[in-house]
């Protein structure tokens, strides 16, 4: 079997794909599936070719996944989400991508923009900011601003260390990031 640059699976890995079912997904998540598919075909398709023409952020999209509870799936029931699963929101986000790939990325950056806070996160924390998320009220973003990193996570270098009961600041190259759009809850960070 072949993968798609062309190099051969080993033996092992031939045999749990053949056990696969091709569909995983319960009667729930095919139905939740079906509804995203339908939403990004009738809703957002008609837009996409527009959103890329413009360049400029779909705010009309965001409204449509807010009314549609579309944010929700990202976060567990009890911070106001709808409690689906990890699989479900990267079949949220394939399913709007099939139709507009800037779309698809709003909701991958809400569910990565959150993610340190689900981890990380203490209680109070949690209790106060996934539901704002959860609703789409508030935008999660995620920047990466070394020089040499791009969009690659894995070639960062700048790091921070507690030195003692101040932490100790952040070394290593930065340029500069902002999040959010221009509002009030926006953040700046330039660093040496």
């Amino acid at each position: 079997m072949l993968t798609a640059a062309g190099a051969r699976l080993p033996l092992g890995s031939r045999a749990r794909l053949r056990t696969l079912p091709p569909d995983p997904l319960s009667d729930e998540q095919r139905e939740i599936r079906d509804l995203i598919r339908e939403l990004a075909r009738d809703r957002i398709a008609p837009r996409a070719a527009e959103i890329d023409r413009s360049a400029e952020f779909p705010w009309d999209i965001v409204e449509l996944f807010r009314d549609h509870e579309v944010f929700g799936l990202l976060h567990e029931e009890r911070y106001g989400g709808l409690g689906a699963s990890a699989l479900m929101t990267l079949v949220a986000i394939e399913e709007v991508s099939k139709v507009c790939a800037t779309s698809g990325v709003i909701i991958a950056v809400q569910e990565l923009g959150s993610l340190g806070l689900k981890l990380a996160g203490n209680d109070e924390q949690k209790q106060r900011f996934l539901p704002k998320l959860a609703s789409g009220e508030w935008l999660a973003a995620y920047a990466l601003t070394e020089p040499a990193s791009g969009s690659d996570s894995a070639a960062m270098r700048r790091s921070a260390a507690k030195a003692s009961e101040k932490p100790a600041p952040a070394a290593g190259p930065l340029t500069a990031a902002t999040t959010g759009f221009g509002s009030e809850r926006s953040a700046r960070i330039a660093g040496a």
